[in-house]
C-alpha cells in the first residue's frame, strides 16, 4: 500500500510541476496539428490513389514470341499504364527524349528460345526517363519480378524435360513436345499476372497513409515534452531530492510514464475522436493501443537519454533528429517501396515502422499483424531496462545528507 501511495503522490507531483509554459505551448501545437489534419483531409481525396499517375511505355519487341507478346499484353492491362507502344528502338528513344514515355523496354532476339534452353539468357535493356524517377523506381522493381518469373519458367521447363526425355525415342518428337510445354508454362506464368503483381504494391490510400504517419508524429512529439521536464528536474535538483526522499527507480520511471500518458491523451484525444467519427469502419481499439504502445516504448528511451545525457538544448535536438530518422526509415516521410533496401530493413528496428503500418491497416479495418506485436514486445524490454538503469545509476551515487 505504501508503494502504491508513493507512486500516486509522485504522479500528482510530476503533473503539478509539469504545468507551465512549455506544456501550454505543447498543447497548442498539438491542437493546431490536429486541426491541420482535418482541414487537409478533403484535399487528399477519399479513394485509393497511386504513388504516381498513369504512364506510357515503349516496347521494342525484337523477339516477337509468345513470351514477349504476353508480356506486352499484361503491361497494357496494368491500371497505372495508360498506353503501351510497340515500335522500333529509334522511335522509342525519340518518344523518351520528348518525355512522352516512362521507359523503353527492349526485348532481344531469340529471348524466348534461349530462355527455354540451358544457356545464358540475353539481357533485357531498359532505357529510363530521368525526369520521372519515382515511377521509374517502381517499374524497375516490377522488372525484377519479371526476371524471377522467367527463372521460375526455366526451372519448371528443365524439371519437366528431364523426366520426359526417356519417354521419347525421336528427338524431333521430344523437341515438339517440349515446345508445347514451354508455351503452356509461359502462358500460365504470365496469364495469371504474376509478373505485374508488383504494381499493386505501389498503390496505397493517400488519406490512410498521411493520417497514420501524422498520428505517429504526434505521439512521438509527446516524448519531447517528457525530455524537457526530466532535464528541468535534473538542473533544479528535484530528481535527486526525490531519490533522497526514498523514491525508488521503478517508482520514478513509472510516475514519469504515467504523467506522459496524461499529456498524450490531452494532445491526441481530439485527433483520435475526430478520426473515429470520420472512419467508423476503422479498428478503433487497434488505433488506440498502437498509439499507446508507440508512446510507451519511445518514452522509455527518452527517459534513459534524458537521465544520462548532459542537460542542454542538444538533448532535445538529438531526440528530434532521432524522431525524423525513425520516420524516414519507417516510410513516413518517403514511401517505403521507394527507399533503398538497406534503409527499409533498418526501419524495422524502430517502433515508428510498425506503428505506422498497424495504424494504416487499422484505418482499413484490418486486424493487427502478429509480427507487430512481437516487435513491440522485443523493443519494450531493452527500453525498460535502459530507463531503469538510468535512474538506478543516479541512485547509486546519492547518499542521505548529500543535499540540504
Amino acid at each position: 500500500m505504501t508503494v502504491k501511495l508513493r507512486l500516486f503522490k509522485l504522479v500528482l507531483f510530476h503533473a503539478r510541476i509539469g504545468l507551465g509554459l512549455r506544456s501550454l505551448i505543447f498543447l497548442v501545437v498539438m491542437l493546431l496539428l490536429s486541426g491541420f489534419i482535418f482541414w487537409s483531409m478533403p484535399y487528399l481525396g477519399t479513394d485509393g490513389s497511386a504513388i504516381f499517375t498513369p504512364v506510357t511505355l515503349s516496347m521494342v519487341d525484337q523477339d516477337d514470341s509468345l513470351l514477349s507478346r504476353k508480356l506486352i499484353e499484361q503491361l497494357g492491362r496494368m491500371s497505372l499504364v495508360e498506353q503501351v507502344f510497340t515500335e522500333p528502338l529509334a522511335d522509342g528513344l525519340a518518344r523518351l527524349e520528348r518525355n512522352e514515355a516512362l521507359l523503353v523496354l527492349v526485348i532481344p532476339e531469340d529471348f524466348y528460345e534461349i530462355s527455354m534452353r540451358n544457356e545464358i539468357r540475353p539481357p533485357i535493356t531498359v532505357h529510363l526517363n530521368p525526369r520521372q524517377p519515382v515511377e521509374a523506381a517502381l517499374f524497375v522493381r516490377m522488372l525484377d519480378n519479371l526476371a524471377a518469373s522467367i527463372e521460375g519458367m526455366q526451372a519448371s521447363y528443365f524439371a519437366f524435360a528431364s523426366q520426359m526425355r526417356p519417354l521419347y525415342d525421336e528427338t524431333g518428337a521430344f523437341i515438339r513436345q517440349m515446345d508445347q510445354a514451354a508455351s503452356h508454362v509461359a502462358f500460365q506464368v504470365l496469364g495469371r499476372r504474376s509478373v505485374v503483381e508488383i504494381d499493386e504494391s505501389g498503390k496505397f490510400n493517400t488519406v490512410y497513409h498521411v493520417i497514420s504517419n501524422l498520428v505517429c508524429l504526434l505521439a512521438l512529439q509527446t516524448c519531447l515534452l517528457l525530455v524537457t521536464q526530466i532535464q528541468h528536474e535534473r538542473t533544479t535538483g528535484i530528481r535527486d531530492r526525490l531519490i533522497l526522499a526514498g523514491a525508488g527507480p521503478w517508482q520514478l520511471l513509472a510516475a514519469r510514464q504515467l504523467v506522459g500518458l496524461f499529456w498524450l491523451a490531452a494532445g491526441c484525444l481530439p485527433l483520435l475522436s475526430g478520426l473515429y467519427r470520420a472512419f467508423p469502419a476503422a479498428d478503433h481499439l487497434t488505433i488506440t493501443v498502437t498509439v499507446l504502445a508507440l508512446y510507451w516504448i519511445f518514452a522509455l528511451v527518452c527517459q534513459a537519454v534524458a537521465n544520462w545525457a548532459r542537460p542542454g538544448d542538444g538533448v532535445i535536438l538529438g531526440v528530434w533528429l532521432t524522431i525524423l530518422a525513425m520516420l524516414l526509415a519507417g516510410g513516413s516521410i518517403y514511401p517505403a517501396p521507394l527507399l533503398p533496401e538497406i534503409l527499409r530493413e533498418a526501419g524495422k528496428i524502430t517502433p515508428a515502422y510498425w506503428a505506422a503500418r498497424t495504424l494504416y491497416r487499422a484505418l482499413e479495418g484490418q486486424a493487427v499483424q502478429p509480427q507487430a506485436v512481437w516487435a513491440a514486445a522485443a523493443m519494450a524490454v531493452p527500453a525498460t531496462l535502459a530507463a531503469y538503469a538510468s535512474y538506478r545509476s543516479r541512485q547509486a551515487v546519492i547518499r542521505p545528507g548529500d543535499l540540504s
